[in-house]
């Protein structure tokens, strides 16, 4: 009999006895030969010893059949270790290890669970393919992981040598008493790569020695005998988690940010521009462009690819398929128009006058203020992929209140309307999702479809009031068809061995490992200003950002900054939420006070702080108003989309950002 039986056959072109016919039908296990018909009626069939053998037909049987039909067959021909002439045909369970008939009989295995060695040879090659894909899985993912690690390390190196450039250049520009000052920030840069470097390299190797542990547990996986792969206990703890440091180091780290102040000469005729430059940290994003809808308000954004984006506009209940397309500006006036526009959209600035060239006289004046105009305002007009792109309607439908949408893999729209049961977007028409059940009472909130196909639902009573803190909601678990896998309405802590229990779960997605990440609103609050309430127009929803596993156990809860979470007077409002897929980070979108001006939380997949930035500190704050949703698509862009309700200028914008 053959000793072992690898995953994958390589049958022979001739004949393994008379070594002539290439016309091969039978397989012996035991003699491990292939041979033709001829040689089984002279030879093997005639032999009295190897009659008893068993002979395997071959010649309509694919390789993995032949596999398959090889270990079933050395399976079948265990002998037992106590009753050494009797073969193998059950299985115990309790004492994990095949018995004979004789055995049974016995008092050593009355009361055990007893199975037929066939059905425990076909449970454990299935239990075996299982392990190998996991295997094979995890294998393309941390091949992806260095990759992005590699990647990683390439653009901090390029954003390095991008600020060392910049600090070189104001160098150049700047006086002689400025070099010893540009040379200490230089340094300090080259010491950030440096320790960056080991630290992402480190990484590297930790996660290819963890890649080659699997290759060598996949290569002995394929080689074990029968006995030893029914007795094979498999690792199910392969995933291995990239360390929070890499990624928030890179997020924090230093960019040049060039500042700007004014100085005037002797004589005090001239307003003399200069200037110099900060280390900050922090995330840092480049505006590339924007896109004005006919919305008042944009509640949810999807991308869909193709330069195709879904939006809705909850309160005007209205859904829209709009797409980017380019468009030729032929008049150079209408360019600089373009470009000077209503300033009315720039409260607070320079920019709050509408200027026309025939209304400035003194044309150099002119040029200057177009050039305050543009260093107000850097990122607008710079060069980008959507440079000359304008917005297109391709779908409108009205009377439809969307609250959240994702799309499912045969491209229709899934929709949450907030009430009992979903609807879908199939063509240019809105459907009920038959095969759905109906989750009543209680109704749809956040929506999303996962890597394994998988509908998450959140479902709840509605949002908090301000007499009742808490509503109980669900995170609802389903296939394609509908049919419920799995319901979550709380979560245990490990620590504390206590339940959370979930109450509105607005906004959710799921990052690389599958957990389920979602906004869960529990409490609708004031703001607090010098210890006095305002008015009921600061009304908002307190909530949390919370990770559970595909089981439902609480793997961490994130509530905001340590100022948010111990201050009386504000606490954390999270909005929307979009996973960052190049890293897997995730990037929360909050109000951070009762004017709603805009902050992005950058946290890890283990749910820790790694990154923060309010944009209304930043010059992105001329640009972007009260932001309503946020999205980002696979090429790692960011779409945010705005709410105008308030502002005399009530159209929405979409704008698009990157990550630098």
């Amino acid at each position: 009999m053959a000793s072992s039986t690898s995953e994958k056959i390589c049958t022979p072109i001739h004949c393994q006895i008379c070594d002539i016919s290439s016309d091969l039908k039978w397989m012996c296990s035991e003699c491990d030969l292939y041979f033709c018909v001829n040689c089984d009626l002279k030879f093997h069939g005639k032999n009295k010893i190897l009659t008893g053998h068993t002979k395997i037909n071959i010649e309509h049987c694919s390789t993995e059949n032949i596999t398959e039909l090889i270990r079933k067959a050395e399976v079948e021909n265990i002998t037992c270790s106590l009753h050494k002439e009797q073969k193998c045909d059950i299985f115990c369970r309790d004492c994990h290890n095949p018995i004979c008939k004789i055995c049974v009989s016995t008092d050593s295995h009355r009361n055990h669970e007893l199975t037929s060695i066939e059905d425990m040879l076909n449970e454990k090659i299935t239990e075996r393919k299982d392990f190998q894909n996991r295997i094979e899985s995890y294998i393309n993912h941390y091949t992806q992981t260095v990759n992005e690690l590699e990647f990683m390390l390439e653009k901090a190196k390029e954003k390095y040598n991008r600020t060392k450039e910049n600090i070189l250049n104001t160098e150049k520009e700047s006086v002689t008493e400025t070099k010893d000052y540009v040379t200490s920030l230089e340094k300090r840069m080259e010491s950030e790569l440096n320790y960056f470097e080991k630290n992402v390299k480190e990484e590297i190797k930790v996660v290819d020695s963890v890649k080659s542990k699997l290759l060598k547990e996949e290569e002995l996986s394929q080689a074990l005998t029968p006995l030893k792969m029914l007795t094979k206990k498999y690792n199910k703890n392969l995933f291995y988690q990239v360390n929070d440091y890499v990624y928030r180091q890179r997020l924090k780290q230093t960019c040049f940010i060039t500042v700007q102040f004014d100085r005037r000469n002797i004589f005090g005729s001239a307003i003399e521009k200069k200037l110099r430059g900060n280390l900050l940290k922090g995330p840092d994003f480049k505006h590339i462009t924007s896109f004005e809808t006919k919305l008042k308000g944009i509640s949810k954004l999807l991308p869909v690819g193709n330069c195709k984006v879904m939006i809705a506009s909850y309160k005007e209940e209205i859904l829209q398929k709009i797409s980017f397309e380019k468009s030729e500006i032929k008049d150079e006036q209408e360019l600089l128009e373009t470009k000077l526009g209503d300033m009315d959209i720039f409260p607070n600035t320079i920019c709050d006058k509408q200027f026309k060239k025939s209304e400035i006289k003194d044309e150099q004046k002119f040029l200057e203020t177009e050039d305050a105009i543009m260093d107000i305002k850097p990122n607008l007009f710079s060069d980008n992929e959507f440079e000359g792109f304008e917005i297109f309607v391709e779908q409108e439908l009205s009377k439809t209140k969307v609250f959240d949408m994702d799309i499912m893999p045969n491209g229709n729209i899934l929709l949450s309307i907030q009430e009992c049961e979903l609807k879908l977007l199939k063509g240019k028409e809105i459907i009920d999702h038959a095969s759905f059940h109906s989750f009543s009472p209680l109704k749809t909130f956040g929506i999303h479809v996962n890597k394994n196909n998988e509908i998450i639902v959140g479902i709840s009573a509605g949002f908090p009031s301000e007499d009742q803190k808490t509503k109980r909601g669900k995170i609802v678990v389903l296939n394609l068809e509908g049919i419920v896998k799995k319901i979550h309405d709380s979560a245990k802590d490990k620590y504390w061995n206590e339940n959370e229990w979930f109450g509105c779960p607005t906004r959710i997605v799921t990052n690389q490992d599958n957990t389920i990440c979602f906004i869960d609103i529990f409490e609708k609050s004031y703001y607090r200003d010098k210890g006095q309430y305002h008015d009921i127009t600061s009304l908002e929803m307190k909530g949390r950002v919370v990770g559970i596993d595909q089981e439902g156990e609480l793997k961490w809860t994130y509530n905001g900054t340590k100022h948010q979470q111990f201050a009386s007077y504000i606490f954390f409002c999270p909005q929307d939420i979009a996973i960052i897929h190049s890293t897997g980070c995730i990037l929360i979108h909050e109000f951070v006070d009762d004017y709603r001006r805009p902050a992005f939380h950058i946290i890890s997949q283990n749910g820790n702080a790694i990154g923060y930035s309010e944009l209304y500190k930043t010059e992105l704050s001329y640009e972007i108003k009260d932001l309503r949703s946020v999205a980002i698509d696979k090429d790692g862009k960011l779409y945010l989309g705005e709410d105008r309700e308030q502002y005399r200028y009530n159209k929405a914008k979409i704008h698009v950002l990157e990550f630098i």
